[in-house]
């Protein structure tokens, strides 16, 4: 004969509590996680848009001798990005 482990109404009510708020928080935690992710992804495409604007309207504005150093100008202050300018093409 086999004997259940009966527990106490505190002990189920205590273990209910901690499965539910543990799901709750890795729910959270997921929710936020992705969110950052999304974040950050818009605010790098939208840096690396604008960094691309500016060279597409140095290129269009100058001649192709000139590019290379106008575009070296516009972008000496942003220190996150690196062009390479390879030919007119």
């Amino acid at each position: 004969m086999r004997r259940r482990l009966r527990l106490s109404l505190t002990a189920r009510l205590t273990a209910y509590f901690s499965c539910c708020s543990a799901a709750v928080l890795l729910g959270l935690g997921i929710v936020i996680a992705l969110a950052m992710e999304r974040h950050f992804a818009v605010e790098d495409f939208t840096a690396l848009y604008e960094n691309v604007n500016v060279i597409r309207k140095v290129a269009e504005s100058s001649s192709p001798d000139d590019v290379r150093g106008r575009i070296r100008d516009a972008l000496q202050h942003r220190t996150d990005f690196v062009a390479r300018i390879q030919s007119a093409d």
